[in-house]
């Protein structure tokens, strides 16, 4: 059954006859949880360091790396990340693509959202907060963002700002 990344474990997992469990494993007490089943999990978002399950992961410096080149080869002089605090996987995205556009001659502007942020402030507010981060960047300004999923945050917050995407 497909779950969104942080609701809790569904009650019916206690008594299923399953061979093994493929998890985005969110926290230490979802890695408890999946343990006590006594099945083989896989664990596909690594952000819980001790859950002690096999990782199978995406190469997040490689992401980073990638990204950077992409918009270097583009002719891109202004750089910018935005990325979530307290997620592993998002600082090793920041971290490579900050060193490959530093190794390039280039400084990178870096905006963090802590991921409860958005639930905690309003919409209107995270938006407001996130296009004039966006507004005041130079142009054109090559944007690498953590995930798909808070890219859309970024096209919003960009349109509310006047900020074409891609120009």
């Amino acid at each position: 059954e497909a779950r969104s990344i942080d609701q809790k474990l569904p009650r019916w997992l206690r008594n299923w006859k399953g061979h093994g469990i493929i998890a985005r494993v969110f926290t230490p007490s979802m890695a408890a949880a999946l343990r006590r089943t006594q099945l083989p999990v896989v664990d596909v978002l690594g952000v819980v360091p001790d859950a002690g399950f096999p990782l199978v992961h995406v190469d997040d410096d490689a992401i980073g790396v990638m990204a950077a080149e992409h918009l270097i080869v583009r002719g891109f002089k202004h750089f910018a990340f935005f990325g979530l605090k307290e997620r592993n996987w998002s600082a090793a995205r920041e971290r490579a693509f900050v060193r490959h556009i530093k190794k390039h001659g280039h400084e990178t502007s870096v905006r963090h959202v802590s991921p409860s942020q958005v639930h905690d402030d309003s919409w209107e507010v995270h938006q407001r907060h996130l296009a004039e981060w966006i507004a005041s960047l130079p142009k054109p300004a090559g944007l690498m963002v953590c995930s798909d999923h808070r890219a859309s945050h970024v096209l919003e917050a960009c349109r509310r700002a006047g900020v074409r995407v891609p120009d």
